[in-house]
Order: structure tokens, then sequence, then C-alpha cells
């Protein structure tokens, strides 16, 4: 894997991660406030999975590579 590829995973995973701790513990809202820690694994678990993997979610296919054309 490319370095510029690596960061980029690694910055998609940490805006996934962040995005659900600010609106979990800074922001507060509903639902997530209520979702066990559990559930919400769960339910952030493919999204993140998808970043490192570097395919689409609910796909096998890998993801496009900037400045290339499926």
């Amino acid at each position: 894997m490319e370095p510029v590829e690596a960061a980029l995973r690694a910055t998609l995973v940490l805006t996934q991660m962040a995005g659900a701790l600010i609106i979990r513990h800074v922001l507060e809202l509903e639902p997530l406030v209520s979702l066990s820690a559990d559930e919400l694994t769960a339910r952030l678990t493919p999204a993140v999975q998808g970043h490192l993997d570097g395919v689409a979610e609910g796909t096998d296919a890998p993801l496009a590579q900037p400045g290339h054309h499926r």
C-alpha cells in the first residue's frame, strides 16, 4: 500500500471515530447517547473496516484510486 493511501485510510477512520465521539459525548445527541458501547461498535465497524480494507461498503470491489475512474 502506498503511503498516501495509508494516510488517507487512517484519516477516514479517524474522521469516523471523531464524529461518533463528538455526537455522543460533546453534543450528546440521541440516539447515539443511548446506544450501548457494543451496539455502537457493531454499527460503526462496517464503515471503519471498509476504510481499513479499502473497499466500498456492501461490496468486495476495491475503492477507485484518486485520478482513476471505474
